[in-house]
């Protein structure tokens, strides 16, 4: 029995050392926070032992200086106070200066048109608001959809959207802080209603694709052993992505942050994408799976007998429940592996553990 216990954890031993690297030295997403300290939910304070903020909120008939563009009052038109606003991160976390791309598709009696704009300089905020500002044109009769899917998201971006679409600032600390959420608001019968969904998830990546990265940005070449094995501190860190040495796989987290606008005349959804991989655009990838369902003859007779944009929302879904489904495929061959390499001691004991 001692031998087979030594020989357990002999194995378990060599199973530590074929870890590629300490995960605990790489960036991290932000740690999970189910509380309105982010806030991400409407909730009536920010924190027990948070004082009381000396900064009131907006008042409507406040004087706005005219040379000032709407957009830069969001969110304290919301009535979020400079307090809210810095706890939750959501104009922090998005740089200001940066290469905003915003990956368009316009759905309209089953058709599907595609553009892709890029928000950095002055000139080219100035066309982007101006373009929010215009009404999605369509056949009377039918409401068209417009989807915004969102690279490298810029705090003007973000304020431009936040107050064209009149977007609740919780979607955008949800989604800085990859805080799960979920709810409707501003339903209005017969008129419309906003929908929030902002869902972490897990997809593979192939390691000899060398794109993936932690949250933060560390890639997957990183898990080469680039630390000296002595150096190595095995920990197991759900922050941070997971290298399947047996399969050569790459399990990341990514997130799925979903606003739809419904109204009587058209329909609008953004979707955020976080920089989870180095060399790829999640938001352009995502943008051409909802292009490809244009081509399906099932997808397309729905788009042109309905102009729900729920059934768009699906199609979204979809992508996260394929990431699920393929994480699983490559998981499960993985753990055979890890199990084959403990031995049968170690089997034993774990048997009558759970007996």
């Amino acid at each position: 029995m001692n031998g087979d216990r030594s020989t357990a954890l002999s194995n378990s031993n060599s199973h530590r050392r074929l870890q590629p690297q300490d995960v605990s030295v790489l960036p991290k997403i932000p740690e999970p926070k189910y509380r309105h300290a982010a806030p991400s939910t409407p909730w009536p304070w920010i924190d027990f032992n948070t004082t009381f903020s000396e900064t009131q909120p907006f008042e409507p008939n406040e004087s706005i200086d005219s040379i000032t563009p709407p957009w830069k009052l969001y969110p304290k038109n919301f009535n979020w106070t400079s307090e809210q606003v810095k706890k939750s991160k959501m104009l922090s976390n998005t740089p200001l200066s940066t290469n905003c791309l915003i990956h368009k598709v316009d759905v309209d009696n089953g058709y599907f048109v595609n553009e892709t704009l890029s928000v950095a300089s002055d000139s080219e905020k100035v066309a982007f608001w101006d373009e929010l500002q215009e009404p999605v044109s369509g056949v009377p009769e039918r409401k068209r959809t417009r989807i915004f899917f969102i690279n490298n998201l810029s705090s003007p971006v973000l304020q431009m959207l936040g107050t064209s679409f009149r977007i609740g600032p919780s979607f955008f600390s949800s989604l800085t802080n990859w805080i799960p959420s979920r709810h409707q608001e501003d339903l209005k019968t017969a008129e419309g209603d906003h929908i929030t969904i902002v869902l972490p998830f897990v997809r593979v990546v192939k390691d000899g694709d060398k794109s993936a990265k932690s949250t933060n940005g560390a890639s997957s070449a990183s898990l080469g052993g680039m630390i000296p094995p002595d150096k190595k501190r095995h920990a197991a860190d759900f922050r941070t992505l997971l290298y399947l040495r047996s399969t050569h796989h790459v399990l990341l987290k990514d997130l799925l942050a979903i606003h739809m606008v419904r109204t009587s005349t058209s329909n609008t959804i953004v979707s955020y994408h976080p920089p989870v991989e180095r060399s790829k655009d999640s938001a352009e990838r995502l943008q051409l799976l909802v292009l490809k369902t244009g081509d399906s003859p099932c997808w397309s007779e729905i788009f042109k007998k309905s102009n729900d944009p729920t059934f768009l929302v699906l199609v979204m879904f979809w992508y996260v429940l394929y990431g699920w489904d393929e994480t699983f495929e490559v998981l499960g061959p993985h753990i055979d592996w890890l199990v084959s390499r403990l031995g049968f001691g170690f089997l034993f004991s774990l048997r009558n553990w759970h007996g």
